[in-house]
């Protein structure tokens, strides 16, 4: 149960820093290089399961193409942020 509170508060934080940068910007998909270098990082990850995070519970093949998402442990992020580390 905690880990299925876990997710849906991921899928949350997720949904919402994607709406509002949509919002404030009207971009929503990544740009092609940043899609492939976030699913290179996430196929040598422990914690992907098929095409699943079991860490976030996202379906990762959709997740990397949000451009304002980022990794939950930190393996990646969104490069949209200047106080973020980008990829």
């Amino acid at each position: 149960m905690k880990t299925m509170r876990k997710q849906i508060k991921g899928l949350f934080v997720t949904t919402t820093q994607v709406i509002k940068f949509a919002l404030s910007t009207g971009q929503i998909v990544a740009d092609r290089e940043i899609i492939d270098q976030r699913l290179e990082i996430c196929r040598s990850c422990e914690f992907l399961f098929g095409s699943k995070c079991i860490h976030c519970g996202c379906n990762m093949p959709i997740k990397v193409g949000l451009i304002a998402a980022d990794c939950p442990v930190g393996k990646w992020s969104t490069p949209i942020s200047d106080d973020r580390n980008h990829i």
